[in-house]
């Protein structure tokens, strides 16, 4: 038999529950706080209390489906997404390959539910969707797709533990014995939760036993129809309503509205109005905080009640994929199952490591760009740790898989024993899917299971939870935050539109859930009614990542009577974390001093340091650009080198193209190479450099680039040295070694290579510094004055004697551009001209403005070093539009950085 109570009260419910006897009755709620709080309630009562005296309505068809269904197996939602992906990866569907196709998919069988679970329903809306082709374009395939998953789940009579209800459904529980259903009478209480289906097996099972549903008042329903129409199916059938006893219980609390501009003055309200009413005498159980998604602002929540010292009935929870632990375990199955990724290589290599097999700064390059298993073999070392025992399409039962994956757990079990009770409770022993599918799911499963990190004060702390928290709770004082249309809405990613459900319940008389239903305005009307002081609502303007926000109804309605302004923000109070914050500071206090020197309010301290230093041009050039990235590579001795990748990176391109002219100009000269020599030669120097590819089979097509580039420099070379016979090439990639006097006081020492030296038959040099364009260098007239000092430099250390050929004047100076095989821009002394070089008129410079030159540059490089050695190392960029495309902005303190 169905009774029907009309609910209006928390009293009402509690008057009716005080009759029930536990050992006869189960009352059905759909959450775990409410399935607590009616345990509490009855262990007042005595001292046992059966496990089916309080269910949650999921678990109720679970134990009649086993109990009538002994060959099925029910899994969690995320098993059958992680099946589904590899049923539909056997499907000819280019269109249902998307990473995200698996949960869309579980989402259409749900929606689909109350047709799936009757067949001639299925057929019915085939053929309505024959007839409307418009809306077959939109979602008719989709639920095709989902007919044919539900039958091959039905097959493998395996099914997805939320359809329990549907499944049961299509088997007339009505026809079916009490022993096969429920021996109790059952008690139904699930607000909002209520589905289509189950509102089908009430109706079904009421037939056969005393079932009573509790449901929301006429004007909640009328309201609230969006999530509370599965009542109006309940209630269109010939019944009697029932009321309770007593009349509508309006709402008695005070209502207070607040409009704040983030989620962060949300929680600073609520911090200082609670401060306020403990002070006052309030229990801190009488005071209850509820969000349609509490995890939102949990992080931000958790702290500033902390640092208040108000206790809250919340644990602290994490999720077991946090753990570093369970990280590195997955990321060796993930390797494992050759599913290659550059952080998994990083967390197997490095973390945890006391030895690993190279150094960061030699896997970094290598393996930050990863495209298949096969580059592995950049390094041997790090190929030779991975052993391909089990094809990852290989089909393979859960023990089987399970003893796999265990064999790459290291430590103690602590979290790997959660993983594991929930694994083997969720999947059936017989079950096989690929190896990859099985990693997939056991990363979804880290990600689900929570460990608690701190105990909550589930006794006498403040109430802290999702809005169905709230559903047996009668509080004095209670806060509902992000009371926003996006938070108080429940949207499903359907192509379905409204007109396809009406035109759907017209035809076929079908109804299907409601695309965009309310939950969250049903919860805060109940939340209102059923708190006895105050509820404060609050509205935030912008979400926590700053997106902007709707005001709900529930909270528009109402703060349009109550605020002056509904679109003016509010000013929280202070909090006791804003006061430690605004604390003053001692003078000296170093996070004054810290905070002063960020701000730019003090001069940041030099850097003493003893590192003996060798200059090179290069160097002193980026200490000009930016004294910080100076520090960091020379001082600090950090490197980034570039990412192999797709590409050849210039850092790279430019070594091999510096090392192959290198060879073509080796004695005896030979200008006159084929192709088939030159790759030769490009390959040989490829090796000698260990210079690995991103993908091999690219190779031969970047080689032909650096071909291209070779025959252009030899016939240039040709060209060259029949206008001017009588220079030589005496050196190549030649070595800077000794002291550079700069004062007769103060020499250093210096490194770095010259290119290439020219000679011509009577001593004199000319020096040559390859570079791949022309792009923003200039001529010797505004080297310095642009700090480009290179050639300047080079010209310098040789005629000082500090290379390893004779020394001598030079007499030119040239950047060697490759992409247009010219060498004109620099300097020339007059005297070479039509012996070593031909005339240009604004490169051409007589000795006496040269030696000017070279003192002008060692007073500059002086300048340097003595800032350098003084310790001025701080990130002062010359130009800041440099910064952004630095490789060390990360880690740098420039103030228009933080």
């Amino acid at each position: 038999m169905l009774q029907i109570l009309e609910s209006q009260s928390l009293d009402e419910k509690w008057e009716f529950f005080n009759k029930l006897d536990p050992l006869t009755s189960t009352w059905l709620v759909s959450d775990l706080k409410s399935k607590s709080e009616i345990q509490k309630r009855w262990l007042q009562k005595s001292v046992g209390l059966p496990e089916d005296s309080v269910l949650r309505v999921s678990e109720l068809w679970q134990k009649i489906f086993y109990r009538n269904f002994a060959d099925h197996e029910l899994i969690s939602t995320t098993l059958a997404a992680t099946t589904l992906s590899e049923w539909l990866e056997t499907r000819d569907l280019s269109w249902a390959k998307h990473a995200g196709t698996p949960r869309l998919l579980l989402n259409y069988i749900g929606f689909f539910l109350p047709v799936l679970a009757h067949d001639e329903e299925i057929a019915r809306l085939k053929d309505w969707l024959r007839e409307h082709p418009d809306a077959f374009l939109r979602w008719g395939h989709w639920f095709l797709l989902a007919c044919e998953a539900w039958q091959m789940f039905a097959a493998e009579k395996t099914l997805a533990g939320p359809w329990a209800s549907a499944f049961l459904v299509g088997h007339e529980l009505s026809n079916w014995p009490v022993e096969k259903i429920w021996k109790r009478q059952l008690i139904v209480d699930l607000g909002p939760d209520l589905t289509g289906i189950e509102v089908e097996l009430i109706l079904q099972i009421s037939k056969v036993i005393d079932l009573t549903v509790f449901v929301p008042s006429e004007e909640s329903r009328r309201q609230h129809g969006s999530c509370l129409w599965p009542y109006s199916l309940l209630l269109g059938e010939e019944l009697k309503i029932r009321p309770t006893q007593g009349e509508k219980n309006p709402t008695q609390a005070e209502l207070q509205y607040h409009r704040f501009s983030s989620p962060l003055a949300e929680v600073k309200m609520v911090t200082s109005e609670i401060r306020r009413l403990l002070d006052l005498g309030i229990p801190t159980a009488q005071i209850g905080i509820f969000a349609a998604r509490i995890e939102d602002y949990w992080s931000i929540l958790e702290a500033y009640l902390r640092i208040e010292g108000v206790p809250v009935a919340k644990s602290v929870v994490m999720t077991v994929g946090s753990l570093h632990s369970v990280a590195r375990w997955l990321a060796r199955a993930r390797l494992g199952a050759q599913q290659v990724s550059s952080g998994d290589l990083e967390q197997v290599l490095f973390a945890g490591q006391t030895k690993p097999p190279l150094t960061y700064e030699e896997f970094a390059p290598l393996f930050r760009q990863i495209y298949e298993l096969e580059d592995l073999g950049r390094d041997q070392r790090v190929e030779n740790i991975f052993q391909k025992n089990i094809d990852p399409k290989d089909k393979i039962d859960r023990d089987t898989f399970f003893g796999w994956i265990l064999k790459y757990w290291e430590g103690d079990n602590f979290g790997v024993e959660k993983i594991a009770a929930e694994f083997l409770q969720e999947c059936p022993i017989e079950m096989k899917l690929e190896l990859r599918s099985w990693v997939h799911y056991i990363e979804a499963l880290a990600a689900k299971i929570e460990l608690k990190v701190a105990e909550g004060e589930m006794s006498e702390g403040v109430v802290c939870g999702n809005f169905d928290a709230s559903a047996h709770l009668s509080l004095e004082h209670v806060f509902l935050l992000g009371l926003s249309e996006s938070q108080l809405s429940e949207e499903k990613n359907l192509a379905v539109s409204l007109g396809d459900l009406l035109q759907l319940t017209n035809d076929l008389g079908l109804r299907l859930p409601e695309l965009s239903s309310m939950p969250g305005e049903y919860w805060v009307d109940t939340i209102a009614r059923q708190t006895r002081e105050k509820v404060h609502l609050s509205f935030s303007a912008t979400n926590i990542s700053g997106d902007p926000e709707t005001p709900g109804l529930s909270w528009l309605n109402g703060a349009q009577s109550k605020l002056e302004s509904i679109e003016a923000c509010q000013a929280p109070e202070w909090s006791r974390w804003d006061e430690i914050q605004q604390s003053p500071f001692g003078d000296e206090d170093s996070l004054k001093v810290i905070s002063d020197i960020e701000l730019g309010r003090r001069p940041r301290p030099t850097i003493q340091h003893s590192v003996e230093l060798r200059y090179s041009a290069s160097q002193l050039q980026k200490y000009q650009d930016c004294p910080f990235v100076f520090a960091a590579e020379k001082l600090f001795r950090l490197s980034e080198r570039p990412d192999i990748d797709l590409d050849i990176d210039a850092m790279t391109s430019g070594q091999l193209i510096h090392a192959v002219l290198e060879k073509i100009l080796a004695e005896p000269l030979n200008l006159d190479r084929n192709d088939n020599e030159l790759r030769e030669m490009i390959d040989g120097v490829r090796r000698e450099l260990q210079m690995p590819i991103a993908v091999e089979a690219l190779w031969p097509q970047q080689r032909e680039k650096y071909v291209l580039m070779a025959q252009r420099f030899l016939k240039f070379e040709r060209e060259w040295r029949k206008r001017f016979a009588k220079t030589k090439t005496v050196a190549r990639e030649v070595a800077l070694k000794g002291d550079l006097e700069l004062t007769p006081e103060k020499k250093i020492r210096v490194s770095g290579k010259i290119d290439r030296i020219d000679r011509s038959t009577n001593g004199e040099y000319v020096v040559l510094d390859y570079k791949s364009s022309g792009a923003g260098l200039r001529n010797y007239a505004k080297w310095l004055e642009n700090d480009e000092i290179q050639l300047l430099f080079y010209a310098l250390c040789i005629e000082q004697g500090l290379v390893e050929v004779e020394a001598s004047s030079v007499w030119g100076a040239f950047y060697f551009f490759l992409n247009t095989m010219s060498r004109e821009k620099g300097f020339r002394d007059l005297r070479g001209i039509d012996q070593m070089y031909g005339a240009a008129r604004t490169t051409e410079i007589e000795r006496k403005e040269l030696v000017e030159l070279y003192e002008a540059l060692k007073f500059k490089i002086n300048e340097i070093v003595l800032k350098i050695e003084a310790g001025h190392l701080a990130p002062e960029p010359k130009d800041l539009d440099d910064c952004y495309s630095c490789d060390w902005k990360t880690v740098c303190r420039a103030q228009h950085l933080n």
